[in-house]
Parts: C-alpha cells; structure tokens; sequence
C-alpha cells in the first residue's frame, strides 16, 4: 500500500478520535518485505525509520500507558448507556 494512502486513513481516524473525543489509541503501521515496521501514528512514532517488532511493541505499550478511559460520573455513563441502546435499538 502506498504511504499517501496510509497517511489518508490516518488523518480521517486521527479526525474521528479528536472530534468524538474518543479515549484510545490507533496505530498504523506497514510492514517491509524485510519484515520491519514503519509507524504512521501516533505521530510521534512517524519516521523513515523501520522498526523491529520488538520495538514496535515496546513502543505500542508505552503509549497504552498513556491512554486511559476518561472517569465518568455515574449520571454520565447512565446517560451514555441510555444512548448506545436507543441507537442499537437495544430495548431497555
């Protein structure tokens, strides 16, 4: 797959995160035929540079670290729940 293509999925999914608000982590990575990684998010991790799966999967932990699911009130996530089954359709 070409770069400008996976950066083209990377700018839509980075768009979603940011404007829901969304409390995880994605990564996009392509694999050579030398059986290295090349990261294109998170944006820190983006370079040039191929990676071994060891380090990718370092690097992937360490920035799961980071991500937490935001604390909600219990009002908020009723009120959440409430939502996801009215648009699932999921009677209550």
């Amino acid at each position: 797959m070409e770069n400008h293509v996976i950066e083209g999925y990377v700018k839509a999914m980075t768009e979603i995160m940011k404007g829901f608000n969304l409390p995880f982590v994605y990564f996009a990575t392509k694999i050579g035929e030398d059986m290295k990684f090349e990261f294109f998010s998170p944006r820190q991790f983006y370079s040039s540079q191929k990676l071994d799966i060891v380090s990718v999967l370092g690097r992937m932990k360490e920035k799961c670290k980071e991500a937490r699911n935001p604390l909600l009130e219990n009002d908020e996530v009723r009120k959440r729940k409430s939502v996801l089954k009215t648009i699932l359709r999921i009677p209550v």
